[in-house]
């Protein structure tokens, strides 16, 4: 055949695939559905699926029931074009499964009650059709098998399916279609099997009851005997029946295919598609110049705009940024078929050259491209709901009644309809977030609440009488207004908010208002204008518009939980981006009051501008201290419940009205903070209700950190704490350390008991499941006389695992071992033949690395024996990553060298890098502001001698040692991390000369890189206690001035 022939029959194909499709999306509209039925006898092979697939093409059905899959879990099995519902069949060696495959555009619900698992015959999976019509009706299409065995259970079990789903009603609807191992002669078999008996009976008693019809196919359905195995049941109208019975076509299987187009009672519920844009390659300039031609008038700056007037201004601007993205922004196209088909023939071709072009010189689409590729993100999934029945979370607002499965045996309801699953776990939500006060009828409570109803009376007022801050005029026009002082309150301009549009990340997920942060980076001159007004407006009227206080909550299952619980399921907040501009300017003003009032203490460590949970960590020092001692230390770790949703709201407005704060600022804080509310998104369903938040801070917003640090740092000041030498309290966010340091147990148990007591008068939602009491001490906690504390000789605080000796052995193994977990779960990536070596070293210092570092500065002294299992994990992890093993040349036997490894990969090894980063950690603790960590520095030579005999060596000691050139000596040769010692043993015995005169106590290849014999940092001056000269430095910069790589 000639290349023209050719490509004119291919031009045929393809026109009769696309005219069948046609004819098939206008029988969707036309309320009919076209179905395959096929026995595949497993579909395990490529060969088999490459079978599935080709049938497809060539009928293009709407739906696929299929039987025999013969699947387990470890299968994975993708159609395009069609969502798959699968039910395994346990034991799946010996057969069975089904399986039904429908167009991704046809809304549909999967139906897990009735289940077959426990049916000894039949096996089936069932769905359900959404239709576009209100009806009270459903229809019900299952894909069925049933064993080849004649046990009479198959009419039982035929029976509750029958009767589970209600298909006596005369508004439902079914179709049935599988493999039930039926013969009868009436069908044109040769013989009736006993199955086929016990189907004639029922056919004659109960069809006229469900007023359904079997339907046999025209032919034999099972080829090697020439059976009629395979049947459709259904109360509809097949409307391609030859002769009254089924037409099939081949199949490479022992059945044919079943193919039939049903006429539904109702027209199905399509799914709409959802435009995606490809805001990376948008031409920005165009995009700003459309908008800047397009978008509205900006408002008068000269006059004060109500707040009416603000809202409107807010929908109206984000509708002309929402219209200038529709015209602009170039969507994501489908990919070409064809394209697909000749990608599919030469698969490893096309992932090594997608693979190559991964640029790891591009930080902004080197991750991006590798998570597309290596590391995709899962869907996100919420499994059905399985809800007590008596629970407040089934109403007829939140379910359906008639899409729930209720079972009286257990009490329950199951959900499977996604929109009533999304409405049942915002109510959940709801539930979090309404009023739980425990404090009610206090005196306290009272004095609160009567002072916020009177501030509130006064926002009510001003807002009555249109009451503002300021008047704009000619002279202070709103789009450059005068900062008000006196009430704390500073106004935008164009300049500053030109300054955090630019910082804004370049991220394409949004809110309610489908305005990504990426957009709002480009937005042109005259709307930025507009948006300055706008701001303005709201501050000068106290007033947060009501568009930005409604978010979509996506709901994503927990580690380790159950997923049929609303409980396991987290919420992860969207907000309005264009809010959250807003926000960040207001955020600038409460940090400023903060800061100069200081109203968040310095034991504060979470939400901070430049603090982490490892500044957080030196409580260990004080501990150590304590034992050094021979006093004991009793701690109490707190885990605040629901820190964010159970902060009171009114005892937050208090608090700031006692931190002084401007009443105007309380004013907008008010308003800021109440009136929220959210709806629950699954990605491509939103729920039907709308949810509020009486009482919480909303997640996802700027100012909900920095508002729960103003009302949880109060704790940090009472009760003693931080203000006597043996009473600390220190916290990151939500996680909070209490201890008291003494040598009575007795006195200190009461006094954990009392403080603890106090805490819970404060703030009583603090979770006992995560509340963990300990001692530190030399000695065994236990004395003579009875003391009920709960002890525990190992606690994880802020990812740390804290022994009762703060010797955090047991840390470093932890994270060793969940970073070898992490490398293997990220092996395509480590091991992939096709990614350049350097792009897979990113990964491991980006993935793996930062697992295995974490909180250096507090577990650096460790020995040489726990260092060298970190540094023999990442040999491995950089032989993965160059593929460097024992050459076929040496025939298995010569390895490459440990300095070659690390020389070829181009990085510092893990223990020069630790002492790098804890270097640069204590050289920064200066410049932040707090009065905590600035207390730590170095320490006197006699001191730190005491401390290092009895082994108790606080984290920032590593300052003194690297002073004595302890840490490292002149060739950069990490000493510390090679003398032999126990792991317990935290004393530094040795002198920075015994590593030349004394090799035999230091153990373990010293052989370090190129990259480390050339490393000359800790010759700058920021770190301030290397300053003085000492052998080892003159030794190190004279390597600087001749270049020589190591003196011996």
């Amino acid at each position: 055949m000639s290349t023209l022939e050719s490509k004119m029959e291919d031009t045929k194909y393809n026109q009769t695939i696309n005219q069948r499709h046609k004819l098939d999306v206008d029988s969707l509209s036309s309320k009919k559905i076209k179905i395959i039925a096929i026995n595949v006898n497993s579909i395990q092979t490529n060969k088999r699926r490459y079978e599935l697939t080709s049938r497809i093409q060539l009928h293009n059905p709407d739906v696929i029931l299929i039987s025999e899959t013969k699947l387990n879990k470890s299968h994975k099995l993708t159609l395009q074009k069609y969502t798959i519902i699968r039910t395994d069949r346990p034991n799946s060696k010996q057969g069975g499964g089904t399986a039904i495959a429908i167009r991704n555009n046809i809304k549909h619900e999967v139906i897990s009650h009735p289940s077959s698992v426990n049916n000894s015959t039949i096996e089936f999976t069932i769905i359900k059709l959404l239709s576009s019509e209100d009806q009270n009706g459903k229809t019900f299409i299952v894909s069925i098998y049933a064993t080849p065995d004649n046990k009479k259970v198959f009419i039982d079990e035929l029976n509750n399916l029958f009767i589970k789903l209600n298909l006596s009603n005369p508004n439902n609807s079914f179709i049935i279609a599988g493999d039930l191992n039926s013969r009868r002669i009436d069908w044109g078999d040769s013989s009736t099997n006993e199955r086929g008996k016990y189907l004639i009976r029922w056919e004659k008693e109960l069809a006229l009851r469900y007023q359904t019809k079997i339907f046999a196919t025209n032919g034999p359905s099972y080829t090697p005997n020439n059976s009629y195995l395979d049947c459709c049941i259904t109360n509809l109208t097949i409307c391609d029946l030859t002769n009254n019975k089924i037409q099939t076509v081949d199949y490479d299987s022992d059945h044919r295919a079943l193919l039939f187009t049903v006429q539904l009672r109702s027209t199905i519920q399509l799914k709409q598609v959802i435009k995606k844009f490809n805001f990376k390659a948008t031409n920005w300039s165009r995009f700003s110049k459309f908008l800047a031609k397009n978008c509205n008038p900006s408002p008068p700056d000269d006059r004060n705009l109500s707040s009416t007037e603000i809202d409107y201004l807010v929908e109206t601007t984000t509708k002309s940024i929402r219209e200038a993205i529709v015209s602009t922004v170039p969507q994501f196209k489908k990919q070409d078929e064809e394209l697909r088909k000749e990608f599919s023939k030469s698969i490893t071709c096309y992932w090594s050259n997608q693979l190559r072009q991964v640029n790891h010189r591009d930080p902004n689409a080197f991750f991006p491209k590798i998570n597309r590729m290596l590391r995709p993100k899962q869907n996100i999934e919420i499994a059905n709901q399985i809800i007590n029945s008596d629970s407040d979370l089934i109403t007829n607002e939140t379910v359906q009644v008639n899409n729930a499965f209720s079972d009286p045996i257990t009490n329950t309801t199951t959900i499977t309809n996604p929109i009533d699953k999304l409405n049942v776990i915002g109510k959940h939500y709801q539930k979090i977030n309404s009023p739980r006060y425990l404090n009610i009828g206090t005196p306290l409570k009272n004095i609160i609440d009567h002072t916020v109803n009177n501030m509130k009376k006064k926002l009510e007022n001003a807002e009555k009488t249109g009451t503002s801050l300021t008047i704009f005029d000619q002279n202070n026009k709103a789009s450059f207004s005068k900062n008000e002082e006196d009430c704390q309150l500073s106004f935008c301009n164009t300049f500053t908010l030109k300054k955090i549009l630019q910082k804004l990340p370049n991220k394409s997920s949004s809110g309610p208002d489908e305005l990504p942060s990426i957009v709002l980076k480009h937005l042109p001159d005259n709307l930025i204008h507009t948006i300055t007004i706008l701001f303005n407006n709201a501050l000068n009227n106290a007033y947060f518009p009501k568009a930005w206080k409604e978010a979509k909550v996506i709901p994503l299952l927990k580690k380790n939980k159950d997923p049929t619980k609303p409980v396991s399921y987290r919420p992860i907040s969207l907000t309005s981006n264009l809010g959250k501009v807003f926000e960040i300017h207001i955020n600038k003003v409460i940090t400023k009051v903060c800061e100069n009032n200081k109203i968040i203490p310095d034991q504060q460590y979470g939400f901070k501008k430049r603090h982490s949970t490892v500044h957080a960590a030196h409580v260990v020092t004080d501990i150590l201290q304590g034992i050094h001692h021979n006093e004991l230390i009793a701690a109490v770790l707190i885990d605040l419940e629901k820190a964010f949703d159970s902060v009171w709201l009114n005892g937050l407005i208090y608090t700031l009205m006692k931190s002084n704060f401007s009443e105007w600022l309380i004013f907008l804080f008010y308003n800021m903070l109440h009136g929220k509310s959210f709806r629950t998104w699954d990605g491509s369903n939103l729920s039907t209700l709308l949810f509020s938040i009486e009482e919480g801070l909303q997640q996802g917003t700027v100012n909900s950190p920095i508002f729960f640090n103003i009302n949880t740092g109060r704790i940090l000041k009472m009760f003693g704490l931080n203000t006597t030498v043996d009473r600390f309290g220190k916290a990151f966010a939500d996680d909070f350390i209490a201890y008291l340091i003494g040598t009575n147990p007795v006195r200190l148990r009461d006094e954990l008991s009392e403080l603890l007591n106090n805490i819970n008068k404060v703030y009583q939602q603090w979770n006992l499941r995560k509340t963990d009491c300990g001692f530190s001490t030399t000695k065994h906690p236990d004395t003579k006389e009875l003391i009920n504390v709960p002890h525990k000789n190992e606690v994880k605080y802020l990812g740390f695992h804290f022994d009762h000796l703060m010797k955090l052995n047991s840390h470093i193994i932890k994270q060793l071992d969940k970073a070898k977990k992490d490398f293997q779960a990220n092996s395509r990536i480590f091991y992939s033949k096709h990614l350049y070596p350097k792009a897979k070293i990113i990964c491991y210092q980006l993935l793996i690395r930062p697992i295995l570092t974490y909180g250096s500065p507090v577990w650096w002294n460790i020995n040489a024996a726990t260092m060298e299992k970190m540094r023999a994990f990442e040999r491995k992890c950089l032989r993965a990553c160059c593929s460097q093993y024992r050459s076929r040349e040496s025939n298995f036997k010569k390895f490459i060298s440990n300095k070659q490894l690390y020389d070829l990969a181009n990085i510092p090894r893990i223990d020069n890098f630790i002492i790098k980063l804890n270097r640069d950690y204590f050289c920064n603790l200066r410049d932040i502001e707090n009065s905590d960590l600035k207390l730590i520095n170095d320490m006197d030579p006699i001191k730190g001698e005491k401390y290092n005999s009895s082994g108790y060596i606080f984290p920032h000691m590593f300052i003194h040692y690297d002073r004595l050139d302890l840490i490292q000596n002149h060739n950069n040769i990490p000493i510390v991390y090679h003398y032999t010692r126990r792991s317990n043993d935290k004393r530094i015995n040795y002198t920075a000369d015994c590593f030349t005169n004394e090799r035999h106590n230091f153990n373990y290849s010293t052989d370090i890189p190129l990259r480390d014999q050339l490393d000359f940092t800790r010759l700058n001056d920021k770190y301030w206690w290397l300053a003085e000269e000492t052998p080892h430095r003159k030794h190190l910069r004279k390597r600087l001035k001749t270049g020589w790589t190591a003196i011996y």
